[in-house]
């Protein structure tokens, strides 16, 4: 049965394919019987295991270097609602915040009106 899921999966909602596969097992058979529902549920949770190591591998592969991106980071130092626990690491954290004030600082001394102030 895993072997049908997987490769059906690839062009199709995993969870749906799952579901409608595990139904049709369940009621193809004209009685269908408890000794059923332990190889139904095996195989659904290998392939939960195998979304979860393909979710995580994309994730880490397509974001896993956002915080270090520097608009982004800026941008979330700077919101209230997150600062630095919006941050996964606080070095990544004290970067931007440090970025953030020298960039400040640099409009500061450029700017004519903070001399009169």
């Amino acid at each position: 049965m895993v072997l049908l899921v997987k490769k059906k999966c690839r062009k199709q909602n995993v969870w749906a394919l799952t579901i409608e596969i595990m139904t049709a097992a369940l009621s193809g058979e004209k009685y269908p019987t408890i000794s059923m529902v332990i190889p139904l549920v095996r195989d659904v949770h290998t392939i939960a295991q195998n979304l979860k190591s393909s979710l995580l591998s994309e994730f880490s592969k397509r974001l896993g270097t956002i915080e270090t991106n520097e608009v982004v980071s800026k941008a979330t130092i700077l919101d209230a609602r997150f600062t630095k626990q919006g941050f996964g690491l606080d070095e990544n954290a004290n970067r931007a915040q440090k970025e953030v004030c020298e960039e400040l600082a640099a409009l500061m001394k450029k700017d004519p009106w903070t001399e009169q102030m």
